[in-house]
């Protein structure tokens, strides 16, 4: 059996993810048709997701719990997500198998919604695939702490793991969301940091099982 072919076989394609992925990009090229139809504003109030709106009719307003996942506000938003998406969710597919990190995905976004919705239970629609994509870097950490992925950033910081890469983002995050409940900041300059500290929180534990499988494999 050649290299390559190991290779590929330890590395299916991530159908899933890819999927995923191209359903935001289709999602973000109809957001263009929305804008240009001047129908934007009702598109994102129809399916980005808000608090206060699901606390008082949870049942109607379930779908946007996962319909905000697919929304971005501009190109750079979607772009980002993107990369971030796809440098962690393939490796996460991999070892949860394409259905199940589909069903993770959502899982991840709903987790993400809910704290941000917690924390800042006022804010407006929350839109992007930031909460889910936390989700997937919350996987990856508990996962492959000790593996590379950023790896065309120079030999030595190349070298360093996942673990610590994650590790800063998170703490990055914990501190963002922190100053985000301080009354000077502006509501325009808001990130939804709590978000991301919940679907990375959520990525995290819902792996456990696979670990626990693996040590269980391994003592047998």
């Amino acid at each position: 059996m050649s290299d390559e072919f190991e290779r590929r076989a330890r590395f299916p394609i991530p159908i899933a993810s890819f999927t995923l992925a191209a359903i935001m990009i289709y999602a973000f090229g109809m957001e263009k048709h929305a804008m240009e139809w001047g129908i934007i504003n009702r598109l994102m109030n129809d399916f980005s997701f808000a608090w206060v709106p699901f606390r008082d009719d949870p049942w109607n307003n379930f779908p946007r719990l996962l319909s905000h996942t697919f929304l971005h506000a501009n190109t750079a938003h979607i772009t980002g997500n993107l990369i971030f998406f796809l440098l962690f969710a393939p490796a996460v597919e991999q070892a949860t198998g394409h259905l199940l990190v589909v069903v993770l995905y959502f899982l991840w976004g709903i987790a993400a919604a809910v704290t941000q919705g917690f924390f800042e239970p006022y804010a407006s629609g929350l839109v992007g695939a930031s909460g889910a994509i936390s989700g997937a870097a919350g996987a990856y950490f508990v996962l492959f702490p000790l593996r590379t992925p950023i790896r065309w950033l120079g030999r030595f910081l190349a070298g360093l793991p996942a673990f610590f890469w994650i590790g800063l983002w998170f703490i990055a995050q914990l501190k963002g969301g922190y100053r985000s409940l301080l009354p000077d900041v502006l509501p325009g300059e808001k990130v939804a940091y709590w978000a991301h500290v919940g679907g990375f929180a959520a990525g995290a534990v819902s792996v456990g099982p696979l670990i626990i499988g693996r040590a269980g494999k391994r003592s047998k």
